[in-house]
């Protein structure tokens, strides 16, 4: 799995090809020529994910996809109040870059 950053050029300009406007607070992602967002971006990556973890996915795939949204958005509102906010951001080791596509 590769990342990037969403105030990357990159990204805004493969979202834009999917007719996507960048929210900063949105997860994205793309998988066999579609992007997904949000809750079923967690879904689709969840599926990637290795035993006992897994089991995210099967949760995530018989759960309605409005309960999802629910849960998204409260955790997104939240995710700094719980887990909190740093000054500034890790630079990725040589190792992690090779798995950003903007670096």
């Amino acid at each position: 799995m590769l990342f990037c950053s969403l105030q990357s050029e990159f990204a805004a300009s493969f979202l834009k090809d999917f007719n996507v406007q960048v929210n900063l607070e949105t997860i994205y992602y793309y998988s066999n020529g579609e992007v997904y967002q949000r809750s079923e971006a967690i879904k689709n990556i969840s599926r990637n994910l290795k035993p006992p973890y897994l089991m995210v996915f099967y949760f995530l795939a018989i759960t309605p996809k409005f309960i999802r949204e629910y849960f998204y958005k409260l955790f997104a509102k939240n995710r700094y109040k719980w887990f909190g906010k740093k000054d500034k951001c890790q630079i990725p080791s040589s190792e992690e870059r090779l798995r950003f596509l903007d670096f």
